[in-house]
């Protein structure tokens, strides 16, 4: 089955204090430990963010569409780029994402027809950060953009947002650890 998966890189980083996506994480930068772990589900890998500035990574970038609209743009950048029938769309500063666990959003999402498979967190909040989106999902994300919507899940009340409970991942990531995000140099401890 043709699947993609875009990683974000955008963002200013300024808890982190430098670049996330070029930080280096376990011997190289984030992004490239993100779109290993994300190369084993799916079938092409690409990066969201200035190409200038990413393509030294080894990866195809695509730009944003619209610049300074926050992550929902780099989503509808992602989905408007490609072409598969699912669409994993996921932040670079992810680096504790779990094989396993991508492997049953995949999975949930071919079962469903939803038009955006997102988990919830053990804290009970979406992570549309690391969802898979169907490919009828990018017109109506790129109307929410243009009518000025740039909080994503404002975003999914325009879609047939199906979630995935963390009841259906407990076996393989019970303490979420796929989601947990780096903002700080300190969220880097395991």
């Amino acid at each position: 089955m043709d699947t993609a998966a875009y990683i974000l890189t955008g963002g200013k980083s300024s808890r982190f204090g430098r670049d996330k996506a070029l930080f280096d994480f376990q011997g190289q930068p984030m992004a490239l430990v993100v779109a290993g772990r994300v190369a084993e589900v799916f079938d092409q890998v690409s990066l969201v963010g200035d190409p200038q500035r990413y393509s030294k990574l080894g990866l195809r970038v695509i730009p944003d569409q619209i610049a300074n609209a926050g992550p929902l743009a780099g989503i509808a950048a992602a989905l408007e780029d490609s072409t598969a029938q699912h669409t994993l769309v996921v932040a670079c500063d992810m680096p504790f994402l779990r094989v396993s666990f991508l492997e049953r959003l995949f999975e949930k999402a071919a079962d469903s027809n939803a038009r955006a498979l997102v988990p919830i967190g053990i804290d009970g909040r979406p992570q549309p950060l690391c969802s898979v989106y169907g490919a009828s999902a990018a017109e109506t994300i790129q109307l929410a953009l243009a009518a000025g919507v740039r909080k994503i899940t404002d975003a999914f009340d325009r879609l047939d947002t199906v979630y995935l409970h963390p009841a259906d991942y407990s076996d393989i990531d019970p303490e979420g650890k796929s989601f947990r995000n780096v903002n700080t140099l300190a969220d880097l401890q395991i």
